[in-house]
């Protein structure tokens, strides 16, 4: 918030040339299609986005907040929650040999689509887990690109207080309330202790266990080597969606008296090394992109090693219905977690703790484009997205999605199959 006050006093001071102020609003709005007692039926969401840049010589600047507004939270219903998400508020140089830039800003890293796992700074809001919005850090990026034809970069970025996960529910004043969201695990209100008997359980969310929280991470990329870019990559992140450790505290022996289950959060530190590669065979575009994460081993007791890997290709076939074109874009993430004996906690990552493949299919044409997205985890569970995007004016556009989650009750995503839902969004852009 200081850099984007200093940069708004500064900017009439600013001798170079600024871009005319633009942006966007948009606003979402859904039904679910599975009616339950203990959450609204509704949701809507809003988003406003602000921008203007300016250069100067070797210098540049982008001013570019992204306020969100939940008018129906989906995690904390009847509450609302306003936050930053993927804004743009950085000042940077640029040189034939040196580009460096400080602000606030997601971090591009790693070649495939949708998860990269070298990428171990990236966060988002799971407010809405099915489609979460990528938050922003706060970071010094440098990159260093010494060979005249600029083929081969050095880069380094360094995110001094790291943002993590903002969670579809949380606790107020210690008080955790499981049922406080559509989104949250599911967990008991009672437990049998033998005999016919059962005592009631009441949750608390303590504070989260104190680690580092800054990132460091480097590499180097070797750009259009026989028509390919390939990078090698290392850091350490913490990270960034909470493992949850459960205590359970009390006298099982008195029913009378509730037992507490007392849950901390947890964000191990994460040592990585990875790689990427892309370029094009044929008419595909083909990415991968692998890492290993090992966690500390003073964290270990509550975080594990992960092994990921992103494989994806894509094509565009133009012209084929008429001026229509059909694009297709496939991936297969492969993930494998090894859980040291001593690991005793719980994650809620829920759908994304197992391996699955994603396919994205729509036909592009001049106003219409129609699509679908399936999402199938190695356990059979699935996210089904089928949607309508109209393109209004230059400055509108309108959209329509539904939403399936199916799978096993005790499974990731089944735990949240109650929210088939119907979503429709306006963007307008200014």
């Amino acid at each position: 918030m200081f850099f984007l006050l200093l940069l708004l006093t500064l900017r009439p001071a600013f001798a170079g040339e600024w871009t005319a102020p633009g942006g966007k609003i948009e606003l979402r709005a859904g039904e679910f299609l599975t009616t339950t007692d203990d959450y609204p039926q509704s949701m809507g969401q809003a988003f406003l986005k602000l921008e203007t840049s300016g250069t100067l010589d070797n210098f540049g600047t982008k001013i570019s907040p992204v306020a969100t507004l939940n008018t129906q939270d989906l995690g904390q219903p009847g509450k609302t929650r306003t936050h930053f998400l993927a804004s743009e508020i950085w000042g940077d140089f640029t040189s034939d040999k040196i580009d460096l830039t400080v602000g606030l800003a997601p971090v591009k890293w790693g070649a495939a689509d949708g998860l990269n796992p070298t990428n171990g700074f990236r966060s988002f809001d799971l407010s809405d887990p099915v489609f979460p919005r990528e938050l922003s850090q706060n970071q010094i990026s440098l990159k260093i690109h010494p060979g005249a034809d600029q083929d081969i970069v050095f880069e380094g970025i360094f995110v001094p207080d790291g943002q993590t996960d903002l969670l579809p529910f949380s606790g107020k004043n210690g008080r955790f309330d499981p049922r406080d969201s559509r989104w949250g695990t599911v967990l008991p209100s009672a437990v049998d202790v033998g005999q016919s008997v059962t005592v009631p359980l009441r949750y608390s969310l303590e504070s989260e266990h104190h680690n580092k929280s800054s990132d460091l991470a480097g590499r180097i990329r070797f750009l259009q080597v026989k028509g390919w870019d390939y990078s090698l990559a290392i850091g350490q992140f913490r990270r960034k969606r909470a493992i949850l450790n459960y205590t359970l505290t009390g006298d099982a022996t008195i029913p009378s008296l509730p037992l507490t289950v007392r849950i901390k959060p947890f964000y191990p530190i994460q040592d990585m090394i990875g790689g990427d590669a892309s370029g094009t065979w044929g008419n595909f575009g083909v990415r991968m992109e692998v890492a290993q994460y090992l966690v500390k081993k003073s964290d270990r007791a509550f975080g594990y090693d992960s092994f990921l890997g992103n494989f994806g290709v894509d094509r565009l076939w133009e012209s084929l219905i008429g001026e229509g074109a059909l694009y297709i874009n496939a991936a297969y993430v492969f993930i494998r977690n090894h859980k040291y004996s001593e690991f005793r906690s719980d994650s809620i990552d829920l759908a994304f703790t197992r391996s699955y493949g994603t396919m994205k299919a729509e036909l592009q044409f001049e106003k219409w484009t129609p699509g679908a997205d399936f999402l199938v985890t190695a356990d059979k569970n699935s996210v089904i997205n089928l949607y309508l995007k109209h393109e209004w004016s230059e400055s509108l556009q309108l959209g329509l999605t539904a939403s399936f989650l199916n799978g096993e009750v005790d499974t990731g995503i089944g735990r949240l199959s109650d929210n088939h839902r119907l979503i429709g969004q306006v963007e307008y852009f200014f």
